[in-house]
C-alpha cells in the first residue's frame, strides 16, 4: 500500500497537492491513505478519508508516525513535508522503521529557506535538512528551477531527484469565456513577507490612477493584514481594494478576473499561478527564481516582469486591459498539467 503523510490540511499548496492526488489513485482503486499529524479524528476530501494522528507539532509525532508505519506496512511512504521525511529517514537510520521507499516533495526553493536558520527551532531543521534529507529515496521537485536549486546544495541527490509540476484538476476550474464589465484583479496566498502583497498594492496604485474604478481583491489571511490594511488606507484605496479571507472553494476566486498578480519573494510552484490559468485567467508575475519562467509566456498566458519592477508590473496591468489576451490559449497552457498526467508521473515512482 501506498502512505501520504502531511502535516495537516488547512488549505496549503502542499496538502492540497497530496489530497488531490490521493484522491485521484482511490478512484483508480490504488491502495492508499493518507494521514494528517495534525487533525483530529477523521476528515474527508472528496474521495478520500483523511485519518488525524492528532499532534500539535511535528516534534511530538516521533511514536505516532512509528506506529502508522509498523501497523500499514506500506510499500511507499510519501511525505509532502521536508521535516517530516528527515525525521522519517532519522527513524530508518535507528532501525526503528524499514522496508519502505521514502519519498520526499520538496515544499519550497531550499536556497531562500535558508534565510531562516537564526532561531534554534531554525537551527535544528537546518541540521535535519543537511544531515539526513539528502538520505530519502527519492526527492520530487517542483519544477525545473526548484530542483536545480535543491542541487547546488545538496549535490548528492542528483540520481536522486526528479521534477514533476503540480497539478490541476481542471474539471474543479470552470471555464467560459465572458464579457468582463469591470476590471478586477487579485492577489492570492498568505498575508506574509514572502508574498510581497505591498508591491502588488503600490503596482495597482499606479494603475488604478488611470482606471480609478478598478478593484483588487486580496484572498488570504495572516499576520500582515492589519499593516497591508493601514497601507490601503494612507493610498485612498479603501474603495478599491478589498481583503477578502481565506476562502475554500478557490474556484469561485477566479471568476470573473481581469488578471492574478503574482509577486512573491520566492515560492516552490505556485499552485494559484495553474489554477488561474486554468480558469482562463492571465497571471502577471514578477520573475522570481522558480517556477513562473516555466509556465508563463509573455503575451501567450499573462507576463513576466523583472523581479520586484512595480512600474513595470503597472505597465503590464494596463497592457492587459488594453490589448486582453485569449482565454483558450491561456487555459490551454496548462493541459500538460492536469491531474491525471500528473498522478501517472508520480504513480511510476512508487
Amino acid at each position: 500500500m501506498i502512505l501520504f503523510l502531511i502535516p495537516g490540511h488547512r488549505g496549503g499548496g502542499a496538502e492540497k497537492v497530496c489530497l488531490e492526488l490521493a484522491n485521484e489513485f482511490v478512484v483508480r482503486g490504488v491502495d492508499l491513505e493518507v494521514w494528517s499529524i495534525y487533525l483530529i479524528g477523521k476528515s474527508t476530501y472528496k474521495n478520500v478519508e483523511i485519518q488525524g494522528a492528532g499532534k500539535r507539532r511535528l516534534i511530538y509525532s516521533w511514536g505516532k508516525i512509528r506506529e502508522i508505519i509498523v501497523k500499514k506496512s506500506p510499500k511507499t511512504v510519501v511525505c509532502f513535508d521536508n521535516d517530516l521525511a528527515s525525521m522519517i529517514v532519522l527513524l530508518r537510520l535507528l532501525k526503528i522503521v524499514s522496508g519502505f521507499k521514502l519519498i520526499s516533495r520538496n515544499i519550497n526553493t531550499q536556497s531562500a529557506l535558508r534565510n531562516n536558520r537564526y532561531t534554534l527551532v531554525g537551527q535544528l531543521k537546518g541540521y535535519f535538512m543537511d544531515n539526513l534529507y539528502p538520505k530519502v529515496d527519492i526527492v520530487i521537485n517542483q519544477c525545473s528551477g526548484m530542483q536545480m536549486d535543491l542541487l547546488i546544495l545538496y549535490p548528492e541527490l542528483k540520481e536522486k531527484s526528479v521534477f514533476i509540476y503540480n497539478p490541476v484538476n481542471l474539471k474543479d476550474f470552470k471555464f467560459k469565456v465572458v464579457e468582463k464589465k469591470q476590471i478586477i484583479f487579485a492577489c492570492v496566498g498568505r498575508l506574509v513577507p514572502q508574498k510581497n502583497f505591498h508591491e502588488a498594492i503600490t503596482a495597482f496604485e499606479r494603475f488604478n490612477k488611470i482606471y480609478p474604478s478598478s478593484i483588487l481583491r486580496i484572498f488570504g489571511n495572516g499576520p500582515l493584514r492589519a499593516t497591508l490594511a493601514e497601507y490601503v488606507e494612507t493610498l485612498n484605496l479603501t474603495n478599491n481594494v478589498f481583503f477578502e479571507g481565506y476562502i475554500d472553494d478557490v474556484s469561485q476566486i477566479y471568476q470573473n478576473l481581469t488578471g492574478l498578480l503574482l509577486t512573491s519573494q520566492y515560492e516552490g510552484f505556485p499552485n494559484v499561478m495553474i489554477e488561474a490559468l486554468a480558469s482562463g485567467i492571465p497571471v502577471i508575475s514578477f520573475d522570481f527564481k522558480s517556477g513562473p519562467s516555466e509556465v508563463i509566456v509573455n503575451g501567450i498566458n499573462g507576463f513576466l516582469v523583472d523581479n520586484r519592477s512595480i512600474d513595470l508590473l503597472a505597465q503590464r496591468m494596463i497592457q492587459l486591459v488594453q490589448n486582453p489576451l485569449n482565454d483558450l490559449s491561456i487555459r490551454e497552457s496548462v493541459h500538460r498539467m492536469g491531474i491525471g498526467t500528473i498522478a501517472d508521473e508520480y504513480f511510476k515512482l512508487f
